[in-house]
């Protein structure tokens, strides 16, 4: 029977296995040497102890080019049939590969992807128990297993002297629920080697009883926070405060709060917000909706704009070029930190794409056209804007926040002077 590359290559990616020379290096236990190695179906494999014990899986994931993921645990079976419960009211499993995955892993977990034509490689070593990953700078442009190969020898002769700190921390740090609030600094790994730090300025969930029904941030999925990026690259993990807060602010995201609340970055301090700390970005849409008008949306921190005189559609097509659900909008959350963009501009090159972004230098001519379709001026900043269109001014937002939010349960005309003497 003739076996076509593919299939030889299959057969290849099926053999691949992390020695115990690699594993202690991604925070995985190394394979004991009386542990038996079973495959229960082709791409699903697991290690037993003596005691039918499942310690070890290793699962290829088929929807890939090549995509290993090995992970520890502690799965207890019957006589390697079935998958004992963990509780009394828990019912035996059959053991397939489904029922095997389907339980948070005990131990670490290590995944290693090779470029295809839908994505680029990926190295990813995490606990999924307590949502710390290690700071792999990965190649993401490795086609082969040979190339995969050389940069698992090359990732394990340059680990820094410190690295096993780190491992350490992803192995045995226990889970943790973070509270946070804004104005607090967390410190993050951008890799083996360097650090960075971010100020978070806002909580989505608690400002929505501020926004109106038309606002961008209503359709923001997951529970968002609001941050900023200090644009600081260093290898001193513990730069003091006062050293952090002189570095200038990147533009303001969102992202999931869960990296925060879980641990995975750490808050190192909490600063007294001031106006050169606030921003917001700048939001624009251009809907329809029930098959009704095209509708036209602004918003820049609380404020939120309508176009409400009548506009050329053809004109706002072009000029946004035909894109009828979402307009440089910037209004996706990021589930984690998306530490490129800060790379991005330690690179000299725009945090944002041109795509995306009205402030974008490219855009200036849109964003132009986008002023006079509302009526703004043509250098309207963020303080302006939001007098002009029921929002808040840097240092009214501010002194809500410092407030803890108390000034939601007292009537405020937005745009004027607030009174922060909340009993």
């Amino acid at each position: 029977m003739k076996i076509s590359m593919d299939e030889l290559e299959m057969k290849e990616f099926l053999t691949f296995r992390l020695t115990n020379e690699h594993r202690p290096y991604f925070g995985l236990d190394p394979v004991r040497d009386e542990w038996e190695e079973v495959e229960v179906k082709s791409g699903t494999t697991v290690y037993y102890d003596q005691e039918d014990v499942i310690r070890k899986v290793i699962k290829f994931d088929p929807f890939f080019r090549f995509h290993y993921t090995e992970f520890d645990t502690v799965m207890a079976t019957k006589n390697r049939t079935t998958i004992l419960p963990k509780t009394e009211k828990g019912k035996e499993k059959k053991i397939t590969p489904t029922n095997i995955i389907a339980p948070t892993p005990s131990g670490c977990t290590v995944s290693f992807r090779l470029t295809s034509e839908r994505l680029g490689s990926g190295i990813h070593a995490y606990n999924p128990r307590n949502h710390i990953n290690l700071p792999i700078d990965s190649d993401n442009n490795l086609h082969t297993l040979d190339e995969l190969r050389h940069w698992i020898t090359h990732y394990i002769e340059t680990c820094p002297p410190d690295y096993f700190n780190k491992v350490d921390r992803m192995r045995t740090m226990p889970h943790r629920t973070i509270k946070y609030k804004p104005g607090d600094i967390f410190r993050f790994e951008i890799d083996r080697a360097h650090y960075g730090f971010a100020l978070i300025i806002g909580e989505k969930k608690k400002l929505s009883p501020l926004l109106p029904d038309e606002h961008n941030w209503n359709s923001l999925m997951t529970v968002p926070i609001l941050f900023r990026f200090y644009e600081l690259k260093t290898t001193d993990k513990d730069l003091p405060f006062e050293d952090i807060c002189s570095y200038p602010l990147l533009r303001a995201e969102f992202m999931s709060d869960g990296d925060i609340i879980w641990g995975t970055h750490d808050i190192v301090g909490h600063k007294q917000l001031e106006e050169k700390d606030i921003d917001f970005p700048m939001h624009l849409s251009f809907l329809r909706e029930n098959h009704g008008p095209h509708v036209l949306r602004f918003s820049w921190g609380l404020g939120t704009a309508i176009a409400d005189k009548p506009l050329d559609m053809e004109e706002v097509k072009t000029t946004l070029e035909d894109r009828t659900q979402c307009d440089f909008s910037n209004r996706g959350v990021a589930l984690s930190l998306p530490m490129y963009e800060l790379l991005r501009v330690l690179n000299c090159e725009p945090q944002f794409g041109e795509w995306s972004d009205l402030l974008h230098p490219n855009n200036f001519q849109k964003r132009q056209k986008v002023y006079e379709w509302f009526g703004f001026p043509e250098e309207m900043d963020l303080d302006t804007f939001n007098l002009q269109h029921n929002g808040y001014t840097r240092q009214q937002y501010i002194d809500l926040v410092s407030s803890n939010y108390k000034l939601l349960k007292h009537p405020v005309i937005r745009g004027a002077n607030l009174d922060c003497n909340v009993d």
